[in-house]
């Protein structure tokens, strides 16, 4: 949610992500609560009861929050599509509540209906959330940006903090390969999991040091960046034959 500025010593934060962004990012998760919650145990027909009350609990809290909605102040087209996601949840977790109260099996082909139903809306709403995350970012890094001087300009290192599973195509990275016009592992850092500046910023020194070195001895910077022994490795299974198992 932060931007963290360093510039010769001096340090800035800024919370640059508006609430919208975390709010569709809320609606959206409503689909993907129920669709878990419903999901079957390997070998078992039946939800058990830890599923059945959290669908119960789920159904109870779904007014409140299409009752919220109506008060949120969105366009109406958006103000729709989270209106439809709420209304195909709850219809959703009623019929698999009424599944179970008649000790019915789950419909699993429901379940899946159910989620390429919304898939439409949900995409609608991740197309506005990287929309506003993008805009946001443009706003605040243009600031900071237009402060520096060519040199530093040019000196621009970025370390873009995050879990594993985003880091496949991660938005932050892919804004700032299009706004710094530079390529990511040479002046953009993913620092997986790192979610402590300091721990960061020591991968990024790390990251800058292998470079150096990768550069020096084999002429390819990012050769500390992979498994030194890689290429070799490859080479040696490559004229290597394989055992009869």
């Amino acid at each position: 949610d932060e931007l963290t500025f360093l510039r010769q010593g001096e340090r800035k934060v800024v919370a640059y992500l508006p609430p919208l962004y975390h709010e569709l990012k809320a609606y959206s998760h409503i689909a993907l609560a129920a669709y878990l919650v419903t999901g079957l145990e390997p070998g078992n027909a039946e939800l058990p009861a830890t599923r059945q009350l959290e669908i119960r609990r789920l159904l109870e809290r779904l007014p409140d929050v299409k009752q919220e909605l109506q008060r949120r102040d969105y366009p109406e087209n958006l103000k729709a599509r989270q209106a439809i996601i709420i209304d195909a949840t709850s219809e959703y977790l009623q019929r698999c509540h009424q599944r179970a109260y008649e000790k019915r099996p789950v419909d699993s082909e429901d379940r899946v209906q159910f989620a390429r139903n919304l898939r439409d809306l949900i995409e609608a709403n991740v197309a506005d959330a990287a929309r506003i995350q993008i805009e946001a970012l443009e706003e605040h890094v243009s600031r900071w940006y237009s402060t520096l001087t060519p040199d530093e300009a040019a000196q621009v290192k970025v370390v873009v903090v995050g879990g594993p599973m985003p880091r496949r195509d991660n938005v932050a990275v892919q804004f700032f390969e299009w706004y710094l016009g530079k390529v990511a592992e040479d002046w953009i850092l993913y620092a997986e999991s790192l979610f402590e500046e300091q721990k960061a910023l020591t991968l990024l020194g790390t990251h800058l040091v292998d470079r150096d070195v990768g550069r020096a001895f084999f002429d390819e910077p990012s050769r500390m960046t992979r498994d030194l022994l890689g290429d070799a490795a490859a080479r040696i299974l490559s004229t290597r034959k394989k055992p009869k198992n």
